[in-house]
């Protein structure tokens, strides 16, 4: 049994301060990182090996990194010390050249080792000197791995390319050996790389799945015998899997995987490239579809390989979308986990398969949209799909930082003794030793490091049942329908099959529509997934809705006009009860649909400061006011700011405020855009005439408002009866104009202005049509101190101020006002009021009139 404290004390006593300072550091070392199987034991068997340990001493001595980088091997990997013990000498040159600190790729690796080949002469020694050159790159990195002086993303693709180059020199070599009988074929072998090698994410220990794929048929030639082309690369494949697979004296290279091609074991070693592309075409299978994602070609005939995959890109990435391939995706990811141990960090519950199944999925789903999706490895594709917006961008960076430390806590279980092992120990010992080869010190490391996973891992799986895992075939058949350029029947039958749509094509075309985003500087690929997360509880409002081929439209109509429908579909996803009001509208107000879908926007800015709790409208006079100013034509400002607080009022109305309250904001609403508009437009006409003055000062107008704008009970689509008074006359300044004329051409203007957003109907003044447009106060009086019909009385029972000049308006509302309702009422007066409501009701005789009908408000 090895006796540290003797070896120590030994080697101290023969070689005195070098040996010290060895003993020194390694006990430093190994009090913080308790738990290495072996340490000194085996740091005792490295110095057994040296013949030279004063000369030994001395280099770790004079290079502390050299000595950190032993321990660290012998704790980290006992595949790499047995590495050195084999061969101390390659240990040193990468030291010495500080080759751990570099990454060298795929070409600077392949000339290097066609190099080093080169020196031997016979062929079981140009497949040793393989072997070697293949040790020696994989020490290297794991160095740089362990001393951390390369990260997670160089370390994969280091080991792929090392890979890469390896089939290289092997292919060449399987190559050598079937020529001299054979001859050369007359057409390209290409070997793929599937899995983690295809994706360049190759483990230290992973199995290498490969693909064999030749150019076309033909016949070998120039050698002692001829062989088609099938047999000739089927002996050479096989020599490619013997040279790469077999235990060879100085070592083996990879566990070579052919599973993955076409019919797995129980097909074919390789096929032609028309064979290859007929079998996915006609009868490969999702699961192959999936696999396909991650294959590239390695060695061999590269460009062959590049345009096999290219051809089969329109399989692999299709613009129809099976949602039953996403639901096959789903269940292999299922299988695969409860074939797992829950201790497996590759394929049990929140590990590194969770990640790259969601990554897989979503490619499939988009990348027959998005090209540059069509990408092998998992984390540059994960910043891809943060790009177009695929994955909220938080989700994203969650992934790509809990997928490199599962990656990295794989490759610490693996690298020590380059087993293919994916289960983190149970013991308490193995715990803490893998605990610390994962960064974590100190008395708590394992309880630290079982903490960080645990929680990492739990938020992998909510991610992935988020995104992906959790979802049914109903979610799977909204997928096809949202994003298939041609949903099968099946599809549109199980989503809206319980909608009573009349024309279910219109609404899939609708639905699809909604998925768009015109904006170019804004992700359809966000629009579609946010639209994707809200489907759902439209569907449902649209079956409860008793016309859902409208209400469809309509609300299609309310997103086309939004300014960015990812962020309209967020917000209604956060605040339910907003659909619902949205919904609700859509299938009601169809007049309203027209002013809100009328400007782009318009949506945005209704919702931006939407309060569901509180009818807090905006002070419209002050906001038109600023937005007027130096604007020769208001009424596109004035439509706007009217359509906007007119659909924001609806939607207050909806949810159920009072109704007297709505009657008053709307009555508020048409008294502020009057005001805004007849201001406007006086100022517009004095800045050209001149103001209509009298002994210096101005001639004042007012409007008074009557009927329901006058009582505040103004309604959606009423009419706003006016009648236009000014006091007493004058002359503009600039032109020749008296007063009345000025006047009567604002109120003209001001009718014109307002086109389109209210009805401005002045019959109401004296006289009616035949009287003058604007009247004089005197003219009011006079008029109204004469006996009136009493329809006309009637009318003017709801006279009001409305803007203009506020003491003139008082006074002649008041005027008006007390004229109408202090007069005598003749005796029959109470039947001209049965003959005036009688009339009215036979207007509307046989509707379900409101407002004139039997029983009706009027």
């Amino acid at each position: 049994m090895f006796d540290a404290e003797k070896w120590e004390s030994v080697l101290i006593r023969q070689y005195g301060q070098d040996a010290i300072n060895l003993v020194e550091a390694a006990k430093d070392y190994a009090e913080r990182h308790p738990g290495v199987p072996d340490f000194y034991r085996d740091l005792g068997a490295y110095f057994q090996l040296v013949r030279r340990i004063p000369t030994e001493l001395r280099a770790f001595n004079s290079d502390p990194i050299a000595l950190d980088l032993l321990f660290m091997l012998i704790s980290h990997s006992r595949f790499g010390f047995d590495l050195i013990i084999r061969n101390r000498r390659m240990f040193w040159d990468i030291i010495q050249s500080r080759e751990f600190r570099q990454v060298w790729g795929r070409q600077e690796l392949l000339d290097a080792c066609r190099k080093q080949m080169s020196l031997s002469t016979s062929y079981e020694a140009r497949i040793a000197a393989l072997v070697r050159f293949h040790q020696y790159h994989t020490l290297r990195v794991l160095l740089g791995d362990i001393g951390g002086h390369m990260e997670i993303g160089s370390i994969v693709s280091e080991l792929s390319d090392l890979t890469d180059i390896t089939c290289e020199c092997a292919l060449s070599l399987a190559v050598e050996k079937h020529s001299k009988r054979w001859g050369h074929a007359k057409t390209g072998f290409v070997v793929l790389g599937m899995g983690k090698l295809g994706g360049r994410e190759l483990n230290y220990s992973s199995d290498i799945d490969l693909i064999f794929v030749y150019g076309k048929s033909g016949s070998t030639e120039g050698g002692e015998d001829s062989t088609d082309h099938h047999e000739y690369f089927k002996r050479v494949g096989t020599e490619l899997i013997r040279i790469l697979d077999e235990h060879h004296p100085n070592g083996r290279l990879y566990r070579v995987d052919m599973r993955l091609r076409p019919e797995g074991a129980s097909g074919e070693l390789l096929l032609s490239y028309a064979e290859t592309l007929n079998y996915y075409y006609t009868v490969g299978r999702h699961w192959e579809r999936q696999a396909m994602i991650k294959a590239r070609p390695i060695a061999g005939s590269i460009g062959l390989g590049e345009r096999l995959l290219k051809e089969l890109q329109p399989w692999v990435y299709s613009t129809s979308i099976s949602y039953d391939h996403v639901g096959q995706a789903r269940n292999m990811r299922r299988q695969i986990e409860d074939r797992a141990d829950d201790e497996d960090l590759k394929a049990g519950v929140g590990g590194i398969r969770d990640i790259e199944f969601l990554v897989q999925h979503v490619q499939l789903l988009y990348g027959g949209t998005y090209a540059d999706l069509r990408n092998h490895a998992t984390i540059p594709t994960l910043h891809l799909i943060k790009q177009h917006g695929l994955l909220p961008d938080e989700d994203v960076d969650e992934l790509i930082e809990s997928y490199s430390w599962l990656r990295m806590a794989e490759h610490r279980l693996q690298m020590f003794e380059a087993r293919q092992l994916h289960a983190v120990p149970t013991d308490d010992e193995g715990v803490q030793f893998l605990a610390h080869r994962c960064g974590f010190e100190g008395e708590t490391a394992a309880k630290d490091f079982v903490k960080h996973m645990n929680e990492l891992r739990a938020r992998v799986r909510t991610l992935a049942n988020e995104h992906y895992l959790k979802g049914d075939s109903s979610e799977d058949a909204l997928i096809a329908l949202i994003l298939d350029e041609k949903p099968p029947e099946s599809v549109v039958d199980q989503v809206l099959g319980k909608i009573q749509f009349k024309n279910p094509p219109r609404a899939v075309k609708l639905l699809r529509s909604m998925g768009q985003e015109p904006f170019f500087i804004l992700s359809r690929a966000r629009t579609q997934r946010m639209l994707l997360k809200i489907l759902p509880s439209i569907l449902a409002l649209l079956e409860s809705s008793p016309e859902p081929d409208q209400t469809l439209f309509n609300f299609t109509r309310i997103v086309s006009a939004v300014g960015g429908r990812h962020y309209f579909y967020s917000q209604m996803l956060e605040d339910p009860e907003l659909l619902i009001t949205i919904m609700t509208f859509a299938g009601w107000a169809n007049y309203l649909i027209d002013r809100l879908a009328g400007f782009t926007g318009l949506v945005d800015d209704v919702f931006e400061v939407f309060d569901p709790n509180e009818m807090n409208l905006p002070d419209v006079y002050k906001e038109g006011k600023e937005i007027l100013k130096g604007l020769t034509d208001a009424t596109n400002s004035l439509a706007y700011l009217q359509a906007r607080e007119l659909v924001r009022i609806a939607i207050y109305d909806l949810r159920g405020y009072e109704h007297l309250s709505v009657c008053q904001s709307l009555s508020n609403l048409a008294r502020d855009i009057v005001s805004l508009a007849f201001e406007h437009t006086a100022e517009e006409l004095a800045s050209r005439w001149g103001w209509p003055e009298k002994d210096g000062k101005r001639v004042p107008c007012s409007v008074l408002g009557l009927g329901k704008l006058g009582s505040g009970e103004l309604t959606y689509a009423s009419d706003v009866d006016v009648i236009f008074v000014l006091d007493g006359n004058g002359i503009c300044a600039e032109k020749d104009r008296d007063a009345a004329e000025f006047w009567a051409r604002v109120a003209t203007n001001l009718t014109k202005t307002l086109d389109g957003i209210y009805e401005i109907d002045p019959r109401l003044r004296p006289w009616g049509d035949q009287g003058q447009l604007v009247i004089s106060l005197d003219t009011s009086k006079s008029y109204w101190s004469q006996e009136r019909e009493l329809w006309e009385r009637l009318a003017m029972t709801r006279v009001a101020f409305l803007c203009g000049d506020k003491d003139l308006g008082e006074l002649a509302s008041t005027s008006i006002l007390q004229s109408a309702t202090t007069a005598e009422l003749g005796e029959n007066a109470a039947a001209q009021v049965q003959h005036m409501r009688k009339r009215l009701e036979e207007n509307v005789k046989g509707r379900d009139h409101l407002k004139r009908g039997y029983g009706g408000y009027v």
